[in-house]
Formats: C-alpha cells, sequence, structure tokens
C-alpha cells in the first residue's frame, strides 16, 4: 500500500503520492507535462494530466487513465477530489487547412513520425502523405486513438471524415504482453477469446454475459475497424475527387489502407471506394475515367467488387495481385504488366474459388 491513511487529495497531491514527475505548470487548458507512468518514458512532452478532470493521457504508448483508477490500483487508501469548475471549459477545436471550411469536431493531434505507429508503417504512410491529406490521431471518443482524414467533394459540397483504427497491434501486443507471433495471429487469438469468453460490444458499452464491464483495451479491440461521423456522404464520393484526372487511368482500391504506396510509388491518380460495396453514386464518377485499373483485395469481397464494376460499364482493367498492401512487394507486383487481365480473365482464375459463396 502507498498509504494506510484515508485522505482526499487533488491530482498535484496525487501526482507526489504516486511518485509521478511533473515539470513546469499546467496550461490554458490545465493540461500539465508528467514522465509517462504506462511505459518506459524517459522524456517530458509524451504524456499529460489535466489538473481538472484528471485524466492522464500519452500521446507514445496511447494509454488514457482517470488518475482516482490508478490510485485504486496502485493500492492507495487516497481518494481523488476534483475541483469545484462553475464554467467548463470547452475543448479546443482545430480547423483542418484542407479547406477554410472544413473544421474537425474532434481533438486532434497530427501525426509528426507516422512510423511511430504499426498500421501506417507496415502500409507505407509517410510524413508527406499525412499532411497532403490532413491525417490527424483523435483522442475524442468514440474516435479514440482511431486516425481520422477529411473526405472533401467540392463539386457535391461534401466534407465528411473517416475514422480507422490506428494502434490494434499496439493495444494488442499490450493485452498479450508478447512480440513472438504475427500480427494475424494475435488477432485470430484474440478474437477467438473474446467468444469463447463471450465478451462483446453493445451501444458503446462493453459486456462480458449480460454484465459491463470496463476495460479500455478490451473495448478498443472490439470496436469496429472503421467509423463515420453521424449522417455521413461518404458513399456518394470517392476518395481525393477534387484532385484527379478523368484523362488519366485511375488506380483504384477499397480502402485507404492501399493508397499511400500508390501515391507515392505509382500514381497521384489514385483513389478508394471506403470498401468494396461500390455504391451508384460512386459508379457515375468511375464512369467518366479514362480507365480504371482496380487492385482487388484477394478474398471474395473483392471479387464481388469486380462483378459490380464490370455490370455498371466502367472502363477497367483488373490488377490481379496476390499481396496485401503490408507486403514490401506490393508496389512491384502492381508495376509487373503481366499482372494487368481483362475482367474476364481475372474472373477465370478467381471464381472457381468462390463458387460456392458467390451467388
Amino acid at each position: 500500500m502507498l498509504n494506510t491513511l484515508n485522505k482526499n487529495v487533488n491530482v498535484m497531491e496525487a501526482l507526489n503520492t504516486l511518485n509521478i514527475k511533473y515539470q513546469g505548470h499546467p496550461n490554458s487548458k490545465g493540461w500539465l507535462s508528467i514522465i509517462c507512468v504506462f511505459h518506459q518514458d524517459k522524456d517530458y512532452g509524451n504524456a499529460s494530466v489535466n489538473v481538472n478532470s484528471g485524466v492522464i493521457s500519452c500521446y507514445k504508448c496511447g494509454v488514457t487513465k482517470h488518475i482516482s483508477t490508478l490510485l485504486k490500483e496502485r493500492g492507495s487508501n487516497y481518494t481523488y477530489t476534483p475541483p469545484q469548475v462553475t464554467t467548463p471549459n470547452k475543448p479546443e477545436v482545430k480547423k483542418s487547412s484542407i479547406d477554410s471550411s472544413m473544421t474537425y469536431r474532434f481533438i486532434h493531434k497530427e501525426i509528426d513520425n507516422p512510423e511511430d505507429f504499426y498500421y501506417l508503417k507496415q502500409r507505407g504512410f509517410t510524413k508527406e502523405f499525412c499532411k497532403e491529406f490532413k491525417i490527424v490521431r483523435s483522442f475524442t471518443d468514440p474516435y479514440s486513438d482511431y486516425f481520422a482524414y477529411c473526405i472533401q467533394d467540392t463539386n457535391k459540397n461534401i466534407k465528411c471524415v473517416e475514422f480507422r483504427k490506428l494502434m490494434q497491434f499496439e493495444y494488442l501486443q499490450t493485452y498479450y504482453d508478447s512480440h513472438d507471433i504475427t500480427y494475424e495471429q494475435l488477432s485470430e487469438d484474440f478474437k477467438e477469446c473474446c467468444k469463447n469468453n463471450n465478451i462483446h460490444i453493445s451501444d458503446y458499452k462493453l459486456y462480458k454475459g449480460n454484465e459491463i464491464i470496463v476495460d479500455r483495451v478490451l473495448f478498443y479491440l472490439l470496436d469496429k475497424k472503421v467509423k463515420y461521423e453521424s449522417g455521413s456522404f461518404v458513399k456518394n464520393t470517392i476518395f481525393n475527387i477534387d484532385h484527379l484526372n478523368y484523362d488519366e487511368p485511375l488506380y483504384l482500391t477499397e480502402g485507404i489502407g492501399s493508397i499511400p504506396k500508390l501515391w507515392d510509388k505509382v500514381s497521384k491518380n489514385c483513389s478508394c471506394t471506403f470498401g468494396s460495396q461500390i455504391s451508384d453514386a460512386q459508379l457515375e464518377y468511375l464512369k467518366k475515367f479514362k480507365e480504371v485499373y482496380v487492385i482487388p483485395d484477394n478474398d471474395l469481397a473483392g471479387l464481388k467488387m469486380v462483378l459490380k464494376l464490370r455490370d455498371s460499364g466502367v472502363k477497367l482493367t483488373v490488377i490481379n495481385i496476390n499481396v496485401e498492401d503490408t507486403d514490401e512487394n506490393f508496389v512491384s507486383e502492381i508495376l509487373l504488366t503481366n499482372n494487368y487481365c481483362t475482367v474476364e480473365e481475372y474472373l477465370s482464375k478467381s471464381i472457381l474459388k468462390y463458387n460456392k459463396t458467390l451467388f
């Protein structure tokens, strides 16, 4: 036990009780720089505590926890008492420079080094790419520890945001405390574990059986991979439509995860449809291109995407590769001309694998 006395304390007293090092004074929003207690941290600037709310958050390891929870976990009888605030501070809302009228309605931070995050590093997100498309990390629930980017269509006056999981690999490694097995194995093991223990999410609450449980790591790992704000018009457009050239071939993928390597190494005229299910509005855009080079995922959803494009009359060529966008050969396989084929050639090779489930 840290202390045998039962005493109410404020944040500063709690920091001293927990031997958490801090530096300077709280900023105008109440955030005070500390040395993170959730990972082996040596530098100020990675983590901070809000002296008004008692929330501790680390940008480096991604852990967020209330100081009262930390006191309890450390066996302290000290009780955190929040300050009396008559007018609560409103969180700062930053504007994205992608468009003066585009405002992020959530607390966020620019991603200065994409290689700090497994998902971004594996898919070739560069600092230049993140800056170009204003990719940020969100800290507002229910999008905490997701990365977000603007989806803009000037012609249709669409301005919305897609959120994708940023730290699934890191959370899985935290959950298992292991680096000896692959990310795919971790994912499958985790899903199986949750299924066997009847753990699930409903209405943004985490349940084990019929009881609500509080576990941020489990909640994050079971939550949706992709999220949109309420009333999103994302399926009425395609990625980066304002900067695409209809007179050049368009390289098309399902999701943004495949875009950075294409944009950097193959062609700036690349886009995605935010999933394999293509809407009629998206098809109207795709029909305008001189030619569409579609790169389907190597699964049933990818096959159905190609069939949808074929039946719509899009001028289509399939780049048929077996590697994922995380593979180091992803770009070289795309550049090989013998991987380009007609829809009929692609279907003749692929449809046999899925003939029992396709129709």
